[in-house]
């Protein structure tokens, strides 16, 4: 089998065992040939039942993004409260809103002071004592 992306043949390794436990994968190469965005995916699912008897699935992704994985049973993140929602907003508008010249700026002005070396401040070379 091909992969629409690559070009190259697919492995799609799977199996299930005698107590149910069952797995499937599917790798390809991305992009392949072109050097700057080439990149290995393989994608696939497993699944088996927890000690407690609540059956298990995970599927998954891995890719140049990193991995990722995804099951009822794995925990996620809090909704982001509504007051950092309308927070985040209103920065985002700020930020469209501000002339580009300041959006630009980057690093500290330079300080009018003059610049003068560091003495150090002990004689060289410090030693701890024991």
């Amino acid at each position: 089998m091909d992969s629409p992306n690559s070009g190259q043949t697919t492995q799609n390794p799977a199996y299930t065992t005698g107590d149910g436990q069952q797995a499937q994968a599917q790798g390809y190469l991305k992009n392949a040939g072109n050097k700057d965005t080439e990149a290995e995916v393989i994608q696939g699912s497993y699944s088996y039942t927890a000690p407690d008897g609540t059956p298990i699935t995970v599927t998954y992704i891995a890719d140049e993004f990193g991995f990722r994985a995804e099951g009822a049973h794995l925990p996620t993140s809090p909704p982001i409260p509504e007051a950092i929602q309308k927070s985040l907003a209103l920065i985002a508008q700020a930020q469209k809103t501000q002339p580009q010249q300041q959006q630009q700026q980057t690093s500290f002005p330079r300080s009018t002071y003059p610049q003068k070396p560091l003495k150090p401040q002990y004689p060289r070379p410090f030693r701890f004592l024991h």
